[in-house]
């Protein structure tokens, strides 16, 4: 059995204050389930997971929280990632948009999926 993890990367440079940073990894942590929402109501959640999502949930639960400096390096961890079949899911700001405006994007997260995939593309990349 390889082990099972799910990586969070959060940008450093917008500078959120503890309180804001520690919502929007929670929100990215839990967004593969939310995005895999099978149920036809919406008052209810049926999750199909994949063999290492299942077995991330009912054992280690082994997650990563690591920061990048920009926007344009959030997105290419998750072009790398996409490239590498890594399921990656996005967290934006939910401020309100005027015309014109794009969403910022905040974190990501990756998988879980196999810790040895996963490092393969955030080895590098320091804890928050």
């Amino acid at each position: 059995m390889k082990n099972v993890k799910q990586a969070i990367i959060v940008r450093k440079d917008l500078k959120m204050p503890k309180g804001r940073m520690a919502s929007v990894v929670s929100q990215a942590s839990m967004k593969f389930l939310i995005e895999n929402n099978e149920a036809e109501r919406g008052d209810e959640i049926r999750v199909k997971l994949s063999q290492q999502e299942a077995e991330w949930i009912n054992s280690s639960f082994s997650r990563s929280v690591l920061s990048v400096d920009s926007q344009e390096a959030l997105k290419d961890i998750a072009f790398k990632c996409e490239m590498s079949g890594i399921d990656v899911y996005y967290v934006f700001d939910d401020k309100e948009l005027n015309e014109g405006e794009i969403r910022e994007l905040l974190s990501i997260s990756l998988g879980p999926d196999e810790e040895d995939l996963i490092e393969q593309v955030v080895g590098s990349l320091k804890s928050v």
